[in-house]
């Protein structure tokens, strides 16, 4: 061991004396493998009178989970990095996907009628309903949803409703 671990070392086993608690010191040593790390349980042993008579003291090779330790770290590491990539990402995608929705929005140019009789389609309402609830004649609702069909390229009620769901026409109302 270097001298500073050395010094270490001693003043776990002296905390062990004085305190009569366990204590777990690690430090780095160099072996014929090379530099390795150590885990020293250090406990003490008590005499009739319960003063601490002598110390015991387990040491293992933790050089290996030390390692693994540090390579789950960079994994980690890495993971979080890659996380942050596909966040960014979705957002971008998120933002584009909006930009794409307002140009289609804008290129429909919904009137406020027209919204509001599309919010009344995607809730289900007849002709008969919409006329009622607008105060307007069932002939005038008829044409305005025909125009609307036409407006959003669909060919009928059911599919003007998703055309609107898909373009984020009705998040709003």
């Amino acid at each position: 061991m270097q001298e500073p671990q050395v010094s270490a070392f001693e003043l776990g086993l002296r905390q062990v004396l004085d305190r009569g608690t366990q204590r777990v010191v690690e430090y780095d040593a160099q072996t014929v493998l090379g530099e390795r790390t150590f885990q020293a349980r250090i406990a003490p042993e008590f005499n009739a009178d319960g003063a601490v008579q002598s110390l015991v003291v387990a040491t293992v090779d933790i050089t290996d989970r030390r390692r693994a330790d540090q390579e789950r770290l960079a994994v980690y590491k890495q993971l979080l990095a890659q996380q942050e990539n596909v966040h960014q990402l979705t957002a971008r995608l998120i933002d584009r996907h909006r930009q794409e929705l307002e140009q289609a929005v804008t290129e429909i140019q919904l009137t406020p009628r027209e919204r509001e009789i599309l919010r009344l389609i995607a809730r289900g309402w007849t002709n008969q309903e919409i006329a009622a609830d607008l105060h307007v004649s069932r002939g005038n609702v008829k044409n305005q949803v025909s125009r609307l069909l036409a407006k959003l390229e669909v060919g009928d009620r059911t599919q003007a409703a998703a055309q609107a769901v898909r373009l984020g026409l009705l998040d709003n109302d």
